[in-house]
């Protein structure tokens, strides 16, 4: 085996410390406590730590990885640093560690935190089933949807091992329809594929969004254009990229809700597919193929209007002619009623996708693309 393969990846933003406590979690002296399925072999594993909203540098306490096979932990080891602290801002690769990984393992990390981070990302619980129940962090007993500071995993795999990446917002970051996805590529290349999950919620493509007007906090993350350089650079291996970013910029812009970005932000169909045409150039200079996807339909939020809704058909159109895309809108959208999602489909908020709704969008790709 001669090759660094991302086996596991996430998104990383700010983990606010002083805004209603919304989403914070106090983490000081905790462990913390995580894994996720192996998609492939791999001979030995790295991780790579993200302190990259946090302006002072980041002591990290022991780290360990775990892999259980069969319902047993098969092999234990320590993983090293070349140093003690993430830089301010910065990453930090570990040491390979040599550790024997098996095609369906379930890869466990383990990880003391003598300060509560300010970088973190989110992780929703799988909406397929309870195969995949392992990626749920927990902090001591205490389940929260947030696993500070990793922000890749990579194993020393064959040389024709390879990661899917998507690139995308709440709609990915929940895995609505990610999960399913993946189930699928591991069908179509056992022991090849791994499928890594970069979304954020409330994210946008075009500008970096807070969390509300009065805070600078970056709850929903960097600009898309801004994240998409340090949050790939990590990765390894990866030979696709899925763009599922867009939305928010046309909908989450609204006046009349109080934690949602001025209407004045909202872009015009122009701005929103020159930034497509911008991220297409970045995903092909990293060496990947784009896939970009259709926006779904957000009809019945407060910020769905004509104009919004134009935005988005100029949006889609504009992917159908430029590429290789999934067209998530037509799997989804009630034809019946264009701008609304067909009512299986709809989770109920008007914005993402039902369970059934993921599905649809999942069986939609081609399989070609999850190869």
């Amino acid at each position: 085996m001669s090759k660094w393969t991302t086996a596991f990846a996430l998104a990383q933003r700010e983990q606010p410390q002083n805004f209603f406590d919304f989403g914070q979690v106090r983490l000081k002296d905790s462990t913390v406590r995580f894994g996720f399925p192996a998609r492939f072999d791999g001979a030995a594993l790295r991780v790579t730590l993200s302190n990259c909203e946090n302006p002072k540098p980041y002591g990290i306490g022991g780290f360990a990885a775990h892999v259980l096979r069969g319902g047993r932990t098969v092999a234990s080891v320590e993983i090293a640093f070349p140093a003690g602290e993430i830089p301010a801002g910065g990453t930090l690769t570990s040491e390979p560690a040599a550790v024997d990984v098996k095609y369906t393992d379930t890869v466990i990390l383990s990880y003391f935190l003598p300060e509560t981070p300010r970088t973190c990302s989110n992780v929703f619980q799988s909406v397929v089933g309870d195969g995949d129940l392992h990626s749920e962090p927990s902090f001591e007993g205490q389940d929260f949807e947030s696993i500070p500071l990793v922000a890749a995993v990579d194993l020393l795999t064959e040389d024709d091992c390879r990661a899917i990446a998507v690139f995308g917002d709440s709609i990915t970051q929940m895995r609505l329809w990610t999960d399913f996805a993946a189930e699928r590529s591991a069908a179509l290349a056992p022991g090849k594929v791994s499928f890594l999950n970069l979304g954020i919620g409330g994210n946008r493509l075009l500008r970096d969004t807070h969390f509300a007007r009065s805070t600078k906090v970056q709850f929903f993350g960097r600009a898309g254009l801004t994240r998409f350089e340090p949050d790939t650079s990590i990765l390894s291996g990866v030979t696709r990229i899925f763009a599922a970013l867009g939305c928010n910029d046309i909908s989450q812009p609204d006046d009349k809700v109080k934690l949602a970005p001025p209407l004045s932000e909202r872009c015009t169909a122009p701005e929103l597919i020159e930034g497509m045409d911008r991220l297409a150039e970045m995903i092909r200079s990293a060496g990947a193929e784009p896939v970009f996807c259709t926006i779904t339909p957000f009809g019945g939020l407060s910020s769905f209007c004509e104009e919004a809704e134009s935005i988005r058909l100029a949006a889609n159109a504009h992917i159908r002619e430029s590429g290789a895309y999934v067209d998530f809108a037509a799997a989804v959208e009630d034809t019946a009623k264009p701008g609304w999602y067909v009512p299986e489909a709809n989770s109920g908020d008007n914005l993402h996708p039902s369970k059934a709704g993921g599905k649809m969008m999942a069986d939609a790709i081609p399989d070609e693309l999850l190869k």
